[in-house]
């Protein structure tokens, strides 16, 4: 699984992104499957380290659209982003979603 910080569609061209809410309850286990971190946003890392340790290392990249992948984001998406790096988040300012990619 790949975690991501944007849903976006892997290519410009005609398909349909299913998304489906992830509870918080559920987060744990979903991180721990999770082999590609794309996620970009290192202040909402920092919080995922805190429920998976072993979460891999961000690199820089885009989700291709194999597999299935988990955005997870600050609620409503608002990153704050400040003078001196992301803003501070905690669990509960976070909102999940599991992501497949399905082309036309």
């Amino acid at each position: 699984m790949h975690l991501i910080s944007t849903v976006v569609a892997p290519s410009f061209t005609s398909g349909t992104l299913v998304v489906h809410a992830v509870d918080h309850n559920k987060l744990t286990d979903l991180l721990g499957q999770v082999a590609v971190n794309l996620h970009g946003h290192v202040a909402t890392v920092d919080v995922l380290r805190t429920l998976c340790p072993t979460l891999p290392e961000a690199k820089r990249g885009f989700w291709d659209g194999t597999g299935t992948a988990l955005a997870v984001r600050p609620r409503g998406g608002v990153r704050g982003a400040s003078a001196t790096g992301d803003t501070s988040v905690t669990l509960d300012d976070l909102e999940a979603v599991l992501i497949t990619w399905r082309p036309a």
